[in-house]
């Protein structure tokens, strides 16, 4: 609850999407992200169509990957995120911050 009160974001962009994490609805649909079900842009597939592998490998998936580093905007994303926390240590592999590794 504490983040909810910071300005801002931790992160400029969304590195967990499609990475990490993914959504399947009751119609067999696989979406990148919770925000944005039913968004065609977020949807890699139809498990009832395509196996897992060939839709997590395949060019819908892709094609949302590239729109996730180049055209989304993190800032109309809500705050505290199912995949925040993963955002936040991604962020912080790529901007380490100071003192990082001080004992």
């Amino acid at each position: 609850m504490e983040k909810l009160g910071e300005s801002g974001h931790y992160y400029t962009t969304c590195q967990a999407t499609p990475y990490f994490w993914a959504y399947v609805m009751g119609n067999g649909d696989v979406y990148g992200c919770s925000a944005y079900l039913e968004d065609p842009r977020f949807c890699y597939g139809n498990l009832n169509e395509q196996s897992f592998e060939d839709i997590w490998e395949g060019e819908k998936r892709k094609k949302s990957a590239d729109y996730v580093e180049h055209g989304l905007d993190i800032t109309e994303c809500r705050k505290n995120c199912r995949m925040d926390e993963v955002n936040r240590y991604l962020w912080d592999l790529k901007h380490p911050p100071q003192h990082v590794n001080f004992i």
